[in-house]
């Protein structure tokens, strides 16, 4: 029997002395049982315990390209990419990051997010100074089925006559 203190919320003791229930929260609960055995003599001690209920996973996922890549290709290429498997339905926060700069003032770099196939964010910068990096960020929150998801974030040149620079690209779903 429960004999000083308390059971996490949501936990009871059975008179058999099985803990049983589901806890409502997360935290530690000190308490002490009486035991008395039943065989002959009863013999009766009192055990100071205490349960430890952990809280939910923190989930996140993440990925980084921090070196510098460049590309005078007009079609988009993927600077870096982060997959990974949902076991469950569920809002997720997703969070992108890149500097990136042109090699010329007359044409634009172009940074996207991709989320699964749809592109999610999209910026163009034409550099006032080819020399200095601008910087791309993103925030969205996607409904994400269970099941294996792809992030990337690409670049391209607006013209194959110019260099599009990008580095310190990053995604993070949480």
């Amino acid at each position: 029997s429960l004999n000083g203190g308390s059971l996490p919320s949501g936990l009871s003791l059975s008179s058999a002395g099985v803990i049983s229930g589901t806890p409502a929260s997360a935290g530690t609960s000190n308490f002490t049982v009486t035991l008395t055995d039943s065989q002959g003599t009863p013999d009766i001690d009192d055990q100071a315990l205490s349960v430890t209920v952990a809280g939910p996973p923190t989930t996140y996922e993440f990925a980084a390209s921090d070196t510098e890549s460049n590309t005078t290709s007009t079609t988009y290429q993927t600077k870096t990419a982060l997959s990974f498997t949902s076991s469950s339905t569920d809002d997720w926060v997703i969070l992108s990051f890149a500097e990136y700069k042109g090699s010329s003032e007359s044409y634009s770099t172009y940074v996207r997010t991709v989320v699964d196939g749809t592109t999610e964010s999209e910026i163009l910068g034409e550099p006032n100074d080819a020399t200095d990096y601008m910087s791309d960020s993103s925030v969205k929150v996607r409904n994400l089925a269970a099941g294996s998801h792809t992030m990337t974030v690409d670049y391209r040149s607006e013209n194959a006559g110019a260099t599009a620079r990008i580095r310190n690209a990053r995604i993070v779903a949480i």
